[in-house]
């Protein structure tokens, strides 16, 4: 029976992809239990008064975006750092879009564990919460924008300081007597 391999490529991506969807899932949902809840009261009629004090909508966009950025800036680094022999462009572009994936599953997961809608069953006058949905839109363009800023920029840093120890090295005088201009 002939064995199948694949290229180490392949295995590197796969891997990539995995840690992406894993880390931003378990992060979305831990999100999911602490996204911020309105607030409303059940008015005569089945509707209900929301209470206007807060704006738990925006609250949850905003932490989605800083979570997703963190978690995508996080990711780079630690790629950068640890996959050395797979420094480049094709795996900066990979990583940024894996991030635009785990941000997807970060707010699905998020969404699932939430609970989006309130109980329609209420009372007059009782209190009840729920976390409002949102759309995520331009918020998805955090994380690869972060992802992309920190992979370059590790790349920028490691070509600078590699050339900078070459030109250090060119300027000091090899013979008696060189001057050091």
């Amino acid at each position: 029976m002939a064995r199948i391999t694949f290229p180490r490529t392949v295995g590197f991506g796969a891997g990539l992809l995995a840690l992406v969807l894993i880390v931003f899932s378990i992060f979305g949902l831990l999100w999911g239990l602490w996204r911020p809840e309105m607030t409303a009261t059940a008015v005569e009629g089945g509707g209900f008064a929301i209470d206007t004090t807060s704006n738990a909508q925006f609250q949850g966009f905003g932490a989605f975006v800083l979570a997703t950025a963190l978690l995508a800036g996080a990711v780079a680094f630690g790629v950068f750092k640890y996959a050395k022999s797979r420094r480049g462009l094709a795996t900066m572009l990979y990583l940024a879009l894996l991030t635009v994936l785990g941000s997807l599953a970060f707010w699905l997961g998020g969404g699932f564990i939430a609970p989006t809608m309130p109980d329609v069953t209420a009372e007059v006058g009782s209190q009840v919460s729920w976390v409002p949905s949102f759309n995520p839109g331009l918020g998805l363009a955090a994380a690869p924008f972060v992802c992309l800023l920190v992979y370059w920029s590790g790349l920028y840093l490691t070509i600078e300081s590699s050339s900078a120890g070459e030109e250090a090295t060119a300027a000091v005088p090899t013979e008696v007597g060189q001057p050091l201009y």
